[in-house]
């Protein structure tokens, strides 16, 4: 069993679980699931916060993080605005859960359904070219340069 470690700083432990799957308890956590995400410091509060753009590359699939049962919503700026890029606060010394959608083992790629006739293939007819070359004229001018021209009728 892993235990948030409150000695970390800098970081903020995380961990996925599944939406549709059992509940996330503590006692569930085993060190391999734990991913370590960077914390920014808020210059203006002074409070540290992850951005949500570390949390999706860690699990592509995130929906949303919660600290228990209370779902970490984006920090607001003036007039309750989602701040740009959007963030989360951390949580020193817990493992927040990343709740995704899918389990990603769960996935199974359907077979390619095949047909059992024969491939049939359409070949199209042989098309003449729209304009054939009707002949080459060739000049040469002082400078020993040659120019030779198509013409097409």
């Amino acid at each position: 069993m892993h235990q948030p470690d409150a000695s970390q700083t800098g970081v903020q432990e995380l961990r996925q679980v599944y939406i549709n799957g059992p509940a996330a308890t503590a006692t569930t956590v085993t060190a391999s699931e734990v991913v370590l995400v960077e914390t920014h410091m808020d210059d203006t509060t002074g409070k540290e916060f992850v951005l949500w753009g570390d949390i999706l590359m860690a699990f592509k699939h995130a929906l949303h993080v919660r600290h228990g049962s209370k779902v970490l919503a984006y920090l607001k700026g003036p007039g309750y605005k989602t701040l740009d890029p959007p963030r989360i606060s951390a949580v020193t010394g817990a493992i927040l859960d990343v709740y995704v959608e899918v389990d990603p083992m769960a996935i199974v790629e359907a077979p390619v359904a095949t047909s059992q006739s024969p491939v049939q293939t359409i070949t199209s007819p042989k098309r003449e070219p729209l304009y054939e070359p009707a002949k080459l004229i060739t000049n040469t001018n002082s400078s020993s340069m040659t120019t030779v021209t198509c013409l097409y009728y």
